[in-house]
């Protein structure tokens, strides 16, 4: 295939630019979105009356899955007419049409066909996680605490109708809806090339400036961050009555205090070293983390442990809960630090490990994980310890150096993770 030579037609070709639309989006993200999602109390009002207000842009990268084997599928017609298939598919309803063209050509061929992709092909045809960037603005009142939020996401759309494929940030994402004031407005914008799931979709990305936020809300109302958590989601509840696919505060709070409690919270560190606390609901999992990280003054980070609680109801299998949760977030701090795919002209640049760079063994810190087994019913673990990987670590970052990390990845920063 390396000695053919190609004319390709591109007049209809996706000419995305990453470079130019964070850029576009940067500036966006400051203003007013095309669009209000979700609108509730009297938000101009309690921006005049606050104790104080916060204004920050947050932008994460577009990234690929890089799993370690390249895609690969094997059809064989059998002799009683039918097609035997073997992909590495999550959702093979969705490749009926690739399918049926790879059972023709075995059909024709009278023998299995093996259809191999290159690590390039992988990386340059990839449905990836989609990127996107988050203005966010807070008031605090003369209490201390959270009276107003309000957020303008800049996302991207295929068809100028909705966001693409993991690039939908719900009204009901996160508990910041839980402030009394809340304003949530969107802008989309053009994007032509393919996105799709990525490991715990939208929230995997949605947690970092959500999250990140709140603590820049705590830390200006020079509140305990836990506390200022806390007191945010109030008595315990549905976030919609009776429905268990939305976030419960209870829930929510409960895996909040034994995290604390687990990580020693209240406990001191040297100077430089410091913990950053952050939850996020997803997949109707409640899941906090408590990273403890070291900073140098040349940005070079050390995450000495990373403590997860999780309350997904009753554990049945206690090693594999263990082990989601473990690889949940060896995941996330790969992905936030050196993690990003920059389109020019419609091409992905990084097409192989040498420019993707995942992340090395000896770099990983030593993972708690602990569960609340409540009476709830349970759910799944493969996704939802990943979202709150990210702003814990950046959250401790900031309380241990003074310095906020508001892009992933990490590296676009200057940062760089070293062994402890």
């Amino acid at each position: 295939r390396r000695k053919l030579k190609v004319e390709w037609n591109e007049a209809s070709a996706a000419k995305d630019d990453w470079a130019a639309t964070s850029a576009q989006s940067l500036k966006l993200a400051d203003s007013e979105g095309a669009e209000i999602v979700a609108e509730r109390g009297e938000i101009a009002n309690t921006f005049t009356e606050a104790a104080h207000q916060l204004n920050s842009v947050y932008q994460y990268a577009f990234v690929s899955h890089a799993q370690l084997e390249p895609q690969v599928c094997v059809a064989r017609m059998t002799a009683e007419g039918g097609c035997e298939l073997w992909p590495p598919s999550q959702t093979p309803q969705r490749a009926q049409k690739n399918v049926a063209n790879v059972a023709a050509i075995a059909q024709r061929l009278g023998r299995p066909v093996k259809l191999q992709w290159m690590r390039e092909d992988d990386m340059t045809h990839d449905f990836v996680r989609a990127g996107g960037t988050i203005g966010l603005r807070g008031a605090i009142d003369n209490q201390g605490r959270a009276s107003a939020w309000q957020q303008h996401f800049v996302t991207f759309t295929r068809d100028g109708q909705k966001p693409v494929l993991g690039g939908d940030l719900r009204a009901q994402e996160d508990f910041s809806q839980l402030i009394p004031h809340f304003r949530y407005t969107r802008t989309q914008l053009p994007w032509g090339s393919p996105t799709g799931f990525w490991r715990a979709p939208g929230a995997s990305v949605f947690a970092f400036p959500l999250q990140s936020f709140l603590h820049e809300l705590s830390v200006a109302a020079g509140r305990d961050h836990l506390e200022f958590l806390l007191e945010i989601l109030g008595e315990p509840r549905w976030l919609t009555p009776g429905n268990r696919n939305t976030l419960h505060t209870g829930r929510a709070a409960g895996v909040l205090k034994l995290a604390a409690e687990k990580s020693g919270w209240n406990t001191a560190l040297p100077k430089g070293r410091a913990r950053g606390l952050a939850f996020y609901f997803s997949h109707t999992a409640h899941v906090a983390e408590v990273a403890e990280v070291s900073v140098s003054d040349d940005k070079a980070i050390t995450v000495h442990s990373v403590t997860v609680v999780c309350d997904v109801g009753p554990i049945v299998n206690l090693s594999g809960a263990e082990s989601q949760c473990q690889g949940s977030v060896i995941d996330g701090l790969s992905a936030m630090l050196d993690q990003k795919l920059d389109y020019r002209n419609g091409r992905v640049q990084q097409t192989n490990f040498d420019r993707y760079r995942l992340l090395r063994m000896g770099l990983d810190p030593r993972i708690d994980v602990h569960f609340i087994e409540s009476d709830f019913a349970p759910s799944g673990l493969g996704e939802p310890a990943l979202p709150p990987v990210a702003p814990a670590v950046c959250n401790a970052v900031f309380s241990a150096s003074g310095q906020r990390i508001r892009r992933l990845p990490i590296s676009d920063e200057g940062y760089r993770f070293t062994k402890g």
